[in-house]
């Protein structure tokens, strides 16, 4: 009978959680700083979604101009909508960055994160213009600088190896624009994914394809920088802007004719079947890297020529490559430097594979690393891969391959140990992966100067089903150590969260308001515990208490390793928010790891259990 209500009870709940929600639109209205409307300006979006970590196209077309009263209603684009419409619902991680611009106006980027007003107003403040001619060697394409950015979704890993989408711009964007909402400490991940300049339309007029009118503030901090980034015609070219030549209001840029680059790619021992492969080649401009061509690869051992970079200094080759459900890491890097180009003429290098042990992180530890199903058994005889990631060397290399023995054990050798004080994200890192004919998530595993461990068990994610262990936590507040073992006899709703995540902020007011209106039903049938995985107690500590969430759930942190903490690897915890319900004879009831429901679904189930246990 019991379980027939609570089946009932899910699929109802479902179908009510179903029914779509509906589209929000956003108004913008553009005004100079003595509030008169700006008719001629024109206003973008992007959406930079942290669920998969990448920037999309929110707006279509793109530049959206405003009406007789300075205002738009932004058409959103089409493709993206779902996501667009559940950032500004405040049901995904992300967040939108408004452009706004207007010919002798600074332009302005500003970042939107739920909960979004519906209504913008922008103020724009007068800047100074400055007349660009390029002055070519060679004829330009008629339809030089009218490409634009942003026009496809661009990963995480995209960000930092595409060439840029726009024939000429200009940058660091913090000394070109007004920037709002970019210092908000929980807004490093989006300024990391969000490499953001002047292009045609958005602080620069295209006049010709030889002239261009740029907008700059009135008191320029630095020097900035202009790029001519053309393929087949001049790419990578470079020039410096000082704040004096900005002054003078014309500047006349002399581009020179190309030089020719041969490449040779020689990756002996690499198999690129199911990998991603590409060369990317960068030019350095004061302390900064722009990527300025990328091609894939199409085997191996190749050769590639180009007859369209510009001479001068400053560029590097590399190759990058790596499986492609790794690919999110960064991947596996060979470069070399490339000698200076000099126009009409032909340099040569040569990328060849070096052997992993000149680059890989090696240690003096010895680990067995033993694979269990979530009841206990072994994962026998199965296929694994193991792969070696050091973030801050920019390394993802393979270690071994192998077979699990009869008792699910592998042994690994020279595995390196990470100091006690290391944050997570900063450590060598190990990931074990299953090789199995579906795609499944890699194990991922950090070694401490230390703690004597010489063995580690990894236990696929506990299902329903699946008797929890018991885990040792922190209380948030306080640093108590609690045990999950002392709510046994009740039901227990685990919520796993982290300050920087959004969607946990809107759920933790979800669960406000479901307690306001049912919090007596629980009464002591019901434990609800939020477990936070950030990397420093401290950060949770500041939020719960400010936000008065301590009146809402038994706060707990699961330790400097986070996602690598012992509670969120046996739940598979990778997404976040992500709940956990454990009955209360301590089986795994609900692991939303393995199959999602929303913080409503999993509130009005944890209400019709402490209902139905009240009878």
């Amino acid at each position: 009978m019991r379980a027939t209500v609570l089946f009932w009870s899910i699929w109802a709940i479902g179908l009510l959680m179903a029914q779509p929600s509906e589209s929000t639109e956003l108004r913008v209205r553009v005004q100079s700083a003595a509030q008169q409307p700006l008719t001629n300006a024109k206003v973008g979006v992007l959406a930079v979604d942290l669920r998969r970590l990448r920037m999309l196209p929110a707006t279509e077309p793109f530049f959206q101009p405003v009406d007789r009263q300075g205002e738009v209603r932004l058409k959103w684009n089409s493709e993206h909508q779902t996501v667009i419409q559940e950032i500004l619902a405040g049901e995904r991680g992300g967040a939108l960055v408004l452009f706004a611009s207007a010919p002798d106006h600074v332009p302005l980027c500003r970042v939107l994160t739920y909960p979004i007003a519906t209504e913008q107003t922008v103020v724009l403040r007068a800047g100074q213009t400055v007349l660009v001619r390029l002055k070519p060697a060679l004829r330009p394409p008629d339809d030089l600088g009218q490409r634009l950015p942003f026009q496809k979704p661009i990963d995480w890993q995209e960000k930092f190896s595409a060439p840029f989408g726009s024939d000429l711009f200009v940058e660091p964007l913090q000394t070109l624009a007004d920037r709002e909402g970019f210092d908000d400490p929980s807004m490093r991940v989006l300024d990391a994914l969000t490499h953001l300049y002047l292009f045609p339309g958005f602080g620069i007029e295209r006049l010709s394809a030889t002239e261009y009118r740029l907008t700059l503030p009135q008191q320029m901090e630095g020097s900035v920088w202009l790029w001519v980034n053309r393929p087949n015609w001049l790419v990578g070219y470079y020039t410096e802007i000082r704040p004096d030549e900005a002054a003078s209001g014309v500047i006349e840029c002399v581009l020179p004719a190309p030089a020719i680059l041969e490449v040779q790619i020689d990756l002996q021992h690499v198999n690129l079947q199911g990998q991603k492969g590409d060369l990317i080649l960068y030019r350095q401009a004061a302390d900064a890297y722009a990527a300025c061509v990328r091609i894939p690869l199409a085997s191996s051992k190749q050769q590639m020529l180009f007859r369209d970079l510009a001479p001068g200094e400053g560029w590097q080759a590399a190759v990058r490559y790596a499986p492609r459900e790794y690919s999110e890491r960064g991947g596996v890097r060979r470069s070399a430097s490339v000698p200076t180009l000099a126009s009409g003429e032909m340099r040569a290098i040569a990328i060849r594979q070096t052997a992993p042990a000149g680059t890989m992180p090696k240690g003096s530890r010895t680990v067995t690393v033993r694979v269990l199903q979530a009841d206990g058994t072994p994962v026998r005889n199965t296929r694994v891969l193991v792969f070696v990631y050091d973030e801050q060397n920019a390394l993802y290399e393979p270690v071994t391959q192998g077979m699990l023995d009869a008792n699910g054990a592998i042994t690994l050798r020279n595995l390196v140990e990470n100091p006690l004080d290391k944050p997570a994200r900063e450590c060598v890192q190990y990931y074990l992966q299953r090789d199995t004919s579906d795609y499944s998530e890699p194990f991922r595993f950090i070694l401490r100067r230390g703690d004597g461990v010489r063995e580690i068990v990894l236990r696929l994610p506990l299902s329903a089903g699946d008797r929890s262990p018991d885990f040792e936590l922190q209380e948030t507040l306080t640093g108590k150590p609690r045990r999950l073992s002392e709510f046994r006899g009740k039901w227990v709703l685990i919520d796993f969260w982290t300050t920087w995540c959004g969607p946990c902020q809107k759920a933790m007011e979800k669960l406000r308001a479901f307690l306001a209106k049912h919090g007596g039903t629980l009464g002591d049938h019901v434990q609800i515990i939020a477990v936070s995985l950030d990397e420093e107690r401290a950060s949770a500590q500041r939020m719960v208490q400010a936000r008065g969430w301590d009146k809402l759930a038994l706060h707990l942190w699961a330790g400097a390793d986070a996602f690598n903490s012992p509670i969120a690897r046996a739940f598979g915890v990778h997404g976040i928010p992500s709940y956990v319900l454990i009955d209360p004879e301590g089986k795994v009831v609900h692991n939303e790891a393995l199959t999602f429901k929303s913080p409503e679904e999993m509130f009005e189930l944890l209400y019709l259990l402490a209902e139905y246990g009240r009878r």
